[in-house]
């Protein structure tokens, strides 16, 4: 499959990055695509006069970050009408709104089973009832956090391995790899690849690559491989699970 990559713009961009992505647009002819904060949703008017490119080669990604649980205390009415109020919504090629419940990082958490629940899905289902005047496509950051780790976080954190289940996410928190306490990682991997399978809520996925490979390392016909590999796993069962579910 043959993917047609589009520039992705943020209205505070440099004019040398938004003279970069006017010749990127001018050559490919692929539109180009906008992302912007719930703050400059709101904020619309103000600054559209300026935008460059038409709306209808525009697709807008409205990007509230990790801020689900927020937006959804303004309340299911608000929220459908700040975005039926978006201006010129059925004017832009494409509308997206994306986010998520995963937190930057799991301190404080000890070791053992949690789940999150998925507002972000929440919120799409939500707006998804509204009667907006356009159609709204949903986004999110799979299993990963919306920020980078910090620098300078040194080797022996706790093991965690996050599962996306159809209204949550699993979140198998594991111990420290040196000091006192401390487990290989190999074996916190494994012990997590037995609570993931072993969980009534985990739905598996026949299709699924990663649900396989984790009752693999269950059984112990893989081997745990490392944390990369594990977010991997993390963010094919996710993008799996939510292509099912979307219309």
């Amino acid at each position: 499959m043959e993917l047609e990559l589009i520039s992705v713009i943020r209205p505070e961009a440099t004019a040398s990055y938004l003279n970069t992505v006017k010749k990127v647009v001018a050559h490919d002819n692929r539109g180009v695509c906008l992302r912007i904060s719930l703050q400059e949703m709101s904020e619309i008017p103000k600054w559209i006069g300026s935008w460059p490119f038409s709306l209808k080669e525009t697709d807008l990604v409205i990007d509230y970050l990790n801020q689900a649980e927020s937006l959804l205390s303004f309340g299911e009415v608000v929220l459908a009408e700040a975005f039926r109020a978006l201006h010129k919504g059925d004017k832009w090629r494409s509308v997206t709104i994306v986010g998520t419940s995963i937190p930057d990082n799991f301190a404080g958490l000890t070791s053992g089973l949690y789940k999150i629940p998925r507002h972000e899905k929440v919120i799409w289902n939500q707006l998804q009832s509204a009667p907006l005047p356009y159609q709204l496509h949903f986004g999110d950051y799979a299993t990963v956090s919306t920020t980078a780790p910090a620098p300078g976080i040194a080797w022996g954190f706790p093991i965690t391995a996050k599962y996306t289940l159809q209204e949550e996410f699993l979140i198998c928190r594991g111990v420290r790899t040196t000091g006192l306490g401390a487990e290989d990682a190999d074996v916190q991997l494994v012990k997590h690849a037995k609570s993931i399978a072993s969980h009534p809520d985990r739905h598996v996925l026949s299709h699924c690559w990663a649900d396989g490979e984790i009752d693999k390392i269950e059984t112990g016909l893989n081997g745990p491989r490392n944390l990369e590999h594990w977010v991997r796993l993390g963010v094919n069962r996710h993008i799996e699970l939510v292509r099912s579910m979307l219309p």
